[in-house]
C-alpha cells in the first residue's frame, strides 16, 4: 500500500542563473538581485519564505499559504517537514534542526460552477480555513489529481442517488452507502491505480480505502466502488 502522505522531494532555494536553451534565454525572476550582496540576497529570499509560510503547523512542519494549481478545480499548498538531529548531552539532551526533510503537496477540490477567473480561483484558495478543509496528499500528477477529486465526486453524487454505481463493502453487514459517504468526509490521499488502461483511483479515507472505476463506453456513465479496511490490498 502506497503510503498516505505523499512526498514530493523538491528543491526549496535555487539560485538564479542565467542560462541559455536551445538558443533561448530563460528568464531570471528578481533579476535586480543578481546585483545584491549575498547577504543581502539570501535576506530577501527568506522573507519571501516568511511570507508564504503562513499554513498550520505541526511539532516539525509547516504549511505553505494555499494558492491557485493549474488546474482550474485545485488549491494546492506545499508542506515542508524539518530533520532534526540530537544536540547536548545528559540532562541537557535535545534536538536541532538541521535540513528539510521533505517537501510533499495538498490538495482541495474546489466546487465551483462556471469558469471563474484567476483571481477568483486566487481569493476561494486565499479564503479555506485551516483546519475545516478536507486536504489530499498525492504523488500524481495534478491533471490526475484533479481527475481523481472530479470522480469522487461523481461518485459522491451517484450513492446518493442510487444511480448508475456498483458498491461493495469488506463487511456486508454494514450500510455501505453510508459507510462509503460518511469515509469519503475522512480523504487523506489519492493515487492513480496500476492498471492505467481504466479510468480508476484510489483514495485513503481515515480508516479505509476505496476504489473508483468509473466506465464511460456506455450511453451513461457508471460508477464503481470498492471500499475496504485500510492496510487490505483492494483486487
Amino acid at each position: 500500500m502506497r503510503t498516505a502522505r505523499a512526498v514530493l522531494l523538491l528543491s526549496m532555494v535555487a539560485f538564479a542563473v542565467p542560462a541559455v536553451i536551445a538558443g533561448t534565454r530563460v528568464g531570471i525572476i528578481h533579476e535586480e538581485r543578481l546585483k545584491l550582496s549575498p547577504v543581502d540576497r539570501k535576506r530577501l529570499v527568506i522573507q519571501d519564505l516568511s511570507s508564504i509560510l503562513t499554513g498550520p503547523a505541526s511539532t516539525t512542519g509547516i504549511a505553505t499559504q494555499s494558492y491557485p494549481s493549474v488546474e482550474p478545480r485545485l488549491c494546492r499548498r506545499d508542506v515542508i517537514e524539518l530533520s532534526y538531529a540530537q544536540a547536548g548531552s545528559g540532562k541537557n539532551l535535545g534536538y536541532k534542526p538541521q535540513g528539510v526533510k521533505s517537501v510533499g503537496v495538498q490538495y482541495h477540490y474546489l466546487d465551483l460552477s462556471g469558469a471563474q477567473s484567476l483571481a477568483d480561483r486566487r481569493k476561494a484558495c486565499a479564503g479555506l480555513g485551516r483546519a475545516q478543509n478536507a486536504w489530499v496528499a498525492s504523488q500524481d500528477d495534478e491533471h490526475y489529481v484533479s481527475s481523481a477529486l472530479t470522480r469522487l465526486a461523481e461518485a459522491l453524487a451517484d450513492v446518493r442517488t442510487s444511480a448508475h454505481v456498483t458498491l461493495s463493502c469488506e463487511d456486508k453487514a454494514l450500510d455501505c452507502a453510508k459507510q462509503f459517504l460518511t469515509a469519503a468526509r475522512q480523504i487523506s490521499a489519492t493515487h492513480r491505480c496500476a492498471d492505467l488502461s481504466v479510468e480508476c483511483y484510489e483514495y485513503f479515507m481515515g480508516d479505509w480505502h476505496a476504489r473508483i472505476v468509473t466506465d464511460y463506453t456506455g450511453t451513461t456513465r457508471h460508477t464503481t466502488i470498492k471500499l475496504v479496511v485500510a492496510g487490505i490490498v483492494v483486487t
